[in-house]
């Protein structure tokens, strides 16, 4: 072992930096750690046997134990740089009581290991959570069993890798609640968690360790100093959270962060995407739409009220909103699947066709803010839904921003939550330094997370696939219809009518006789017997049923079908303005109310 109280502190670094090199490099080519045995014997730490359990000394893996000889060698010289005046026993005595292992009978104690403050980035499918956030009535494995968060699937996670005791006591921040079916991209946290670091023992004649700017202090360690290694050489925390995680919940990346961070008061801003496809709604119309929603507007009509909450403003401030295509869609789809469909889908009464060019175009509503009340994104693209089908005009937009045109929310049915993204969360640049793989010569940990972000792709490329082929397959199905538009109007009117004389048609029945559908379809003459009145049936012609769709034939319901977003229509007999339809107590009014109830309590 080399005597280190000698060395000047340029040779000091130099070791540490090439003690460090050799640690990484075994770590990471492993076949490069068969080194000779009187190599090694300058790296071993003194006392092996006190410093190393039994069953490592009895191990035979010498990759191994060099790797944990040149990480001890590293960690006293990077302690002997702080504390110079400190003898090499005392050094190794520190180095050693830090790194301790602990026995496997013994508990694990988080609260002996430093604590540093990082943050992450995760994305997840919100299709089968509910929620982000976890339940705030309980929090116990009851309720998370029944209605699963993926906070709970983090915080799960975060206790069983022993990174944290519990989320009360890790200073816990999130940068935004996600409702039930919302996904995330870029949904940012940060906590305390356990790090690799060794605890620093100031030496006096150095003075106040805070004097140091590379020692890590904070209150959460009580104040006392700790020596962090580089982040090369710590914990791999995306790799231990992902490996307790459901698929669906990945953590993407990890940063260190100051004490006074916050995840949702540092956060600048937030991006949302909403995905939907194109069919037959005016886009253009929409893209100026949505433009009417950038700069600071009082949003109290585009939300869910909250009054538990105690919300003083409704003011928030939208930096960007854009309708933009997007490549999914005909990007994924075999084009010998989507040209094999070229017929027209069910044409709605709101003058929306369904059609495959309009289903493998796909655009995304984008909007960019400084924060959002509860369910705005869903409620502003409801608006631009309505504008694109023509249910309503532009100026919509500008009269539920007026709250002195509309005092109170009028009834709407907002956005389906399945498209809806989180798709980034904006930090000041020098706060974050997104870490999302061990070095630049370790990219495994990437190539793990696309191998199972590909598989998830797939999986899902193959349900689209299968309901794609299957709606193929049925609206090819040959269909029996009269050759006719007198037949056509005979049907039509008979649904209408329920079983009445039609006099208005040519093809008249007795309504005590009524003639059954098998009769229409089986001959052309009338039977014996029956009313000679009665005009005998038309000539029978087999079309695809996708063109009996398209000519809207047989289709007694006449309902307007709305579009919502994700897989959502709602059906309505007339569409009646949202400004014309019954609206809510304006806010003041509910509070107040709300207030005078909870006193009574």
């Amino acid at each position: 072992m080399s005597d280190y109280q000698s060395w000047p502190a340029d040779k000091l670094i130099s070791r540490i930096i090439e003690l460090e090199s050799k640690l990484k490099n075994s770590t990471e080519h492993p076949d490069s750690a068969n080194t000779p045995n009187n190599q090694l014997k300058e790296l071993d730490p003194p006392n092996e046997k006190e410093s190393i359990p039994k069953s490592d000394t009895r191990a035979t893996d010498s990759k191994k134990h060099s790797t944990d000889a040149i990480r001890f060698q590293a960690d006293v010289a990077r302690v002997a740089a702080y504390s110079p005046n400190l003898s090499l026993r005392q050094i190794e005595h520190m180095v050693k009581r830090s790194k301790k292992r602990i026995d496997k009978g013994r508990d694990f104690d988080i609260d002996s290991f430093p604590k540093r403050k990082i943050a992450f980035k995760i994305s997840y499918d919100g299709a089968r959570y509910f929620g982000f956030a976890t339940q705030g009535i309980s929090k116990t494995d009851e309720i998370e069993k029944f209605y699963p968060t993926v906070e709970g699937e983090i915080f799960k996670a975060l206790i069983k890798g022993k990174l944290i005791t519990s989320e009360e006591t890790c200073g816990y921040s999130r940068c935004g609640r996600t409702d039930r079916g919302v996904s995330a991209f870029g949904q940012v946290i940060s906590l305390y968690v356990r790090s690799s670091a060794i605890w620093h023992e100031p030496d006096s004649s150095l003075g106040d360790s805070a004097d140091i700017p590379e020692l890590y202090i904070d209150t959460f360690n009580a104040s006392k100093p700790i020596i962090l290694p580089d982040n090369e050489l710590e914990l791999p925390y995306a790799r231990i959270i992902n490996n307790l995680l459901p698929m669906d919940i990945r953590v993407l990346a990890w940063t260190p962060v100051n004490s006074d961070f916050n995840a949702r008061f540092s956060c600048r801003s937030r991006q949302y995407r909403y995905f939907f496809p194109k069919m037959n709604m005016d886009i253009k119309l929409m893209q100026e739409s949505a433009r009417k929603y950038i700069g600071t507007h009082d949003f109290r009509n585009f939300c869910k009220l909250d009054l538990s909450k105690n919300i003083q403003s409704f003011e928030r401030t939208i930096l960007e909103s854009e309708i933009e295509p997007i490549n999914i869609g005909s990007q994924y789809y075999p084009t010998d699947i989507s040209e094999s469909l070229q017929f027209t889908n069910p044409k709605l009464d709101s003058g929306l066709l369904i059609n495959t060019h309009g289903l493998t175009e796909w655009y995304q509503f984008r909007v960019k803010g400084t924060a959002f009340l509860w369910h705005q994104v869903r409620c502003l693209v409801s608006f631009l839904f309505l504008i694109g089908q023509k249910l309503e005009t532009p100026d919509i937009i500008d009269k539920m921003l007026d709250i002195t045109i509309v005092d109170g929310k009028p009834e709407y049915q907002m956005g389906s939550d399945s498209p809806l993204i989180l798709d980034s969360c904006e930090f000041p640049d020098s706060n974050l330094n997104w870490i999302y793989y061990e070095s630049e010569t370790n990219l495994s940990r990437l190539y793990g997370l696309t191998s199972e972000l590909t598989s998830q792709w797939i999986d899902n490329y193959i349900k689209a696939g299968f309901s794609f082929i299957l709606l193929n397959k049925l609206l090819d199905l040959p269909t029996t219809i009269i050759d006719a538009q007198d037949g056509t109007h005979y049907i039509q009117a008979r649904s209408k009518n329920s079983g009445k004389k039609l006099k208005e048609s040519k093809l008249v029945e007795s309504d005590k006789h009524p003639k059954s559908s098998t009769d229409i379809c089986t001959s052309s003459e009338p039977k014996i017997g029956a009313d000679q009145n009665t005009t005998p049936s038309k000539p029978l012609i087999t079309l695809p049923w996708s063109d009996c769709i398209n000519r809207n034939l047989y289709n007694s319901n006449k309902n307007t079908k709305i579009y919502y977003g994700g897989s959502e229509f709602a059906s309505s007999k007339k569409y009646v303005s949202i400004i014309n339809r019954n609206r809510s107590e304006n806010f003041e009014t509910k509070t107040e109310r709300y207030l005078k109830r909870k006193r009574k309590i």
